[in-house]
């Protein structure tokens, strides 16, 4: 027989969850709209690791489109890397988020199982003082060499 006081917190944790963990969800995701006109586009960054001599170097290049509609494909090829990332974008002219979404195949786990990215996780910011285009690296630079800076390149 279950007791009382295990009933009682199985009910405020249903309660957390209806208002407190779903509407959260919900305008979490909804917050994202349109991509401000001057950031829609094609950008690109190559990242070269340092080679060896007589032997090609390293490297890995992502390519990131973002649309009017404030979706986004990030895709990250090179040195044992082979990722196409759906995502959306958030921000104002001057700076914008891109959030993780899932994989192109509608998974956001890696065939292993392992979870690299959360939903809606930030993988990294563009801004742009001064006309320079600045990277900050959120989640994907988490674990990865990658160094905040001039990065990415307007195609």
């Amino acid at each position: 027989m279950i007791k009382a006081w295990v009933l009682d917190i199985m009910a405020k944790n249903v309660l957390r969850m209806i208002f407190f963990v779903i509407p959260v969800s919900i305008f979490s995701f909804a917050s994202y709209g349109a991509a401000p006109s001057n950031w829609t586009g094609e950008y690109t960054y190559q990242y070269v690791f340092g080679h060896s001599p007589g032997q090609p170097a390293p490297a890995w290049v992502f390519d990131l489109t973002i649309k009017a509609d404030g979706t986004c494909e990030l895709t990250w090829e090179g040195y044992q890397k082979d990722e196409d990332i759906l995502c959306k974008v958030s921000g104002d002219e001057k700076k914008i988020g891109v959030y993780y979404v899932s994989f192109s195949d509608g998974s956001t786990t890696y065939p292993s199982g392992y979870s690299a990215y959360k939903p809606g996780s930030e993988l990294f910011e563009l801004s742009s003082p001064q006309n320079q285009l600045i990277t900050k690296w959120k989640s994907i630079g988490a674990r990865n060499a990658l160094k905040d800076g001039v990065r990415f390149e307007r195609n």
